[in-house]
């Protein structure tokens, strides 16, 4: 027992030091990496939402996100300890900081201060709840369960703060819902479904998901009337309109009937709703129906002539037609309107390429460098470039590329028509068994309709070959 209570106290002694050397760690690298961030709309409210009111708490977190604006992180930390002794309803100091940290992208940091918050702070759940949304983020499912289990014991005992207490119960409750969302526990999401919204009548998104719940169990009926509902409760206008989530609900099941009979029902009831409008747009050139595609949207258009993402869809619409002329105005246009919009510039690159002129071909490869460097964690970027490369005869440049993209893309997987380049170039270098199976992923998820043929093609030619 007293080399226990030994061990003990050498291990808080261990921690004491790595917390002040943690300090120091940040005094000194954290001002570039907060200057070079956007971090202007840090606030005390962007921390503390409506869990703590207005008053000398408020002031104080308030007071301490300004010094971290400032590249003052040490103040910072020192002032948000203070903050948290005075007043105790407040988040534990680590946990704000590495809030903080994780709004200027300071990701690895951030986890680090976690860690220390776990141990200096062992009844709060906040930690755990923001290890639990890393963990869903990056689809470990088990581990985020793990998370969000123990966040829900030290919850129930939690007592610092109402607020805090009701806004964590609804995160549990989310968490538990994504979890057996994503194992297809049906029953499970929809009983945690229903506990939040016990806690919040009003959510909106809690509704939206227990609907999407209901179809899965086969109630279409009830899952429409809970779309409907959530609809009503939704105050951003941002929330699709019930028609829409049902026909898409419904292509996931492959109904057709009922897919279209409820798209064409959004139709019917967009006006001039520019996002339902190219809702519909893409739904039928996902089934392979371009021309009423195009009425779509350009009725989108004519609702909002400034519409980049109408721009985007006339465009891609123009180029699955074949109409490269039409398609590369139009995309350019968008380009002009938004440098940085990374699918403006890239299906601009895309319909260049295709086009038998030099001069084109060259700009092409530009914009495809240009997205590279812009995006450099996109594996749509990398997929794109290694194509262009590979459609100007650069074989071993377009190989480097789509191994990158398929690096990059990870356990989430390449993007249908990443998959079809990558099956493309691997056929015409005879890896067949590669080209196989990247073709089969490009066949199985969303190929945009101007790859569809080229795919089916290269399947018939892989059978012959193997």
């Amino acid at each position: 027992m007293h080399y226990q209570r030994s061990t003990i106290r050498e291990q808080n002694s261990f921690w004491r030091a790595c917390r002040k050397a943690w300090v120091v760690l940040l005094a000194i690298a954290a001002p570039v990496s907060v200057a070079s961030a956007q971090s202007d709309s840090l606030s005390a409210k962007s921390l503390l939402g409506e869990t703590v009111s207005e008053g000398p708490a408020y002031q104080a977190v308030d007071a301490a996100v300004n010094q971290f604006k400032s590249g003052d992180v040490s103040s910072a930390s020192e002032s948000l300890k203070s903050a948290v002794e005075n007043h105790p309803e407040l988040p534990p100091a680590q946990v704000m900081l590495a809030r903080l940290l994780m709004a200027t992208n300071n990701g690895t940091a951030a986890r680090s201060l976690l860690e220390s918050a776990v141990v200096n702070s062992p009844k709060d759940p906040e930690a755990y709840l923001l290890f639990a949304e890393g963990a869903l983020k990056d689809r470990r499912y088990t581990d985020g369960e793990a998370l969000i289990e123990k966040a829900y014991n030290l919850n129930k005992a939690y007592d610092a703060n109402p607020k805090r207490k009701d806004l964590f119960t609804r995160q549990i409750y989310s968490g538990m819902a994504t979890v057996s969302e994503q194992r297809r526990d049906w029953d499970r999401a929809s009983t945690a479904l229903s506990y939040w919204l016990q806690l919040d009548p009003q959510s909106a998104v809690a509704k939206q998901r227990l609907a999407r719940v209901e179809f899965m169990q086969g109630k279409h009926d009830q899952a429409y009337q809970t779309l409907q509902a959530a609809k009503q409760l939704d105050t951003s206008g941002k929330m699709p309109a019930p028609e829409l989530t049902m026909g898409q609900l419904f292509q996931q099941q492959d109904d057709q009937a009922n897919a279209r009979k409820y798209m064409m029902q959004a139709a019917r009831n967009a006006g001039n709703d520019t996002n339902t409008l190219l809702a519909v747009a893409q739904w039928m050139l996902e089934n392979e129906q371009p021309q009423d595609a195009q009425q779509y949207a350009q009725s989108a258009m004519r609702a909002d002539p400034d519409s980049l993402p109408a721009k985007v869809m006339r465009g891609v619409i123009a180029r699955m037609q074949g109409d490269l002329d039409t398609a590369e105005n139009v995309f350019a246009a968008a380009h002009v309107q938004s440098p940085l919009d990374f699918t403006a510039s890239n299906q601009l690159a895309l319909t260049l390429v295709e086009q038998f002129d030099p001069e084109k071909q060259r700009r092409a490869l530009q914009y495809a460098q240009a997205n590279r460097r812009l995006f450099p964690n996109s594996s749509d970027a990398a997929s794109t470039l290694g194509w262009i490369q590979y459609r100007l005869g650069n074989s071993n440049a377009a190989q480097q590329e789509l191994a990158s993209a398929v690096r990059l893309a990870g356990s989430s997987g390449l993007s249908a028509d990443s998959n079809y380049y990558v099956a493309k170039i691997y056929y015409d270098i005879q890896k067949f068994n590669d080209a196989a199976k990247h073709l089969k992923d490009a066949l199985a998820g969303r190929l945009s309709y101007p790859l569809r043929r080229d795919a089916r093609e290269l399947a018939q030619l892989l059978q012959r070959s193997q």
